[in-house]
């Protein structure tokens, strides 16, 4: 991300084994898919091997309001 860009940051603070799995399966399943209309782009993200020193994250852009009527 650049100094000006505002985005959207999930950080996972509840860190054990399987969520961190689910965590990084995410991250997986949004870059894998990117190219795909209505996934979440991942604009940066950092998994880190020792999560006792480091947080994992990933930043979103912002979402934006879509209003459909039925």
């Amino acid at each position: 991300m650049h100094k000006n860009e505002s985005g959207a940051i999930k950080l996972l603070k509840n860190i054990r084994e399987n969520i961190y799995k689910r965590f990084k399966a995410e991250i997986h399943a949004l870059t894998t898919n990117s190219d795909i209309k209505g996934v979440v782009q991942i604009k940066e993200y950092d998994l880190p091997d020792d999560t006792t020193k480091t947080v994992p994250w990933f930043v979103m852009p912002i979402g934006e309001k879509v209003f459909r009527l039925a």
